[in-house]
Parts: structure tokens; sequence; C-alpha cells
């Protein structure tokens, strides 16, 4: 059962960080376009955040789940000998992961593949959105006695 908790916790992990990053992305891509003198009211902003979540998730969400797979194995090795940093590893598993992706896919495609990305602050967003995804899978993957949860009696 401990295989299908991770699981669940992986692509929770995987679709956190596709929909948070997506919505970031959207809200730098709203604030460029107010930048150049066209407003952009709040419920087109929510309508942009909400057609990239689903608009991105086919591209977005395999890179993610290939970086996560890698860092979350290294993040793994790591935790089994310091137990005691789970959480802390597997959130910078993932922010690590997406910095990494961003990296690479722009070295391979020499083109940003999130245009969001192209500024450092960008990178940061995206990075907070892989975070999160590691936190959650931190959370969600824990085994109950890790937890400090005591089964019955």
């Amino acid at each position: 059962m401990k295989w299908i908790r991770r699981l669940v916790a992986f692509v929770l992990a995987v679709v956190a960080t596709s929909v948070v990053g997506a919505i970031a992305h959207s809200q730098f891509i709203a604030s460029a376009v107010s930048g150049l003198g066209h407003p952009v009211p709040l419920g087109d902003r929510l309508s942009w955040a909400g057609h990239d979540a689903v608009g991105m998730f086919s591209t977005y969400a395999p890179i993610i789940a290939i970086g996560f797979a890698i860092a979350f194995l290294v993040a793994a090795l790591i935790v089994r000998k310091l137990p005691h940093l789970r959480n802390i590893g597997y959130t910078l598993a993932g922010a690590v992961a997406i910095v990494v992706a961003i990296v690479v896919l722009k070295q391979m495609l020499d083109v940003m593949g999130i245009a969001s990305a192209r500024s450092m602050l960008g990178v940061i967003a995206q990075a907070i959105a892989g975070a999160i995804g590691g936190w959650l899978f931190a959370i969600v993957s824990r085994d109950r006695r890790d937890a400090g949860v005591t089964r019955g009696v």
C-alpha cells in the first residue's frame, strides 16, 4: 500500500506544480500586457489562468513528471540517511527539478519553453511551484508511522 500512497503523492505533486506554474505564468504575461498600457481586468486574469492551467497541462505536466522522478529519487536517497530533512529535501528537490528542466529545455530547443521564465523572477515563480509540489509529495507520501500517527490498538 505504500507504493499507492507514493504514486498518489507523485501525481498530486505533478498536477499541483503544473497548475500553480501555469497560473504564475499567466499572471506574468498579464502583467507584461498591463505594462504596455493595456490594463487586464481581474476577470480576464482569472480566465487566462484557467486557460493556461488546462492548455499547458499536456506539455508541462510530462516535463514536470520527468524532472520530479529524477529529483525525488535523489531526494529519497538523501532522506533515507537524513530522515529529519524529509520535508525540506523533497521541497528543494521539486524546486531544483523545475529550474533544471527550464535550463535543459532552453539548451535543447534554444527557446524558452515558458515565456514567463525569461526573467529571473519568472524562473523563481516556477521554482516556487516546484517547491509546492515537492512539499506536497513529502506530506502525502509520508508513512503514518513517520508522521507520528499510531495505528489502532
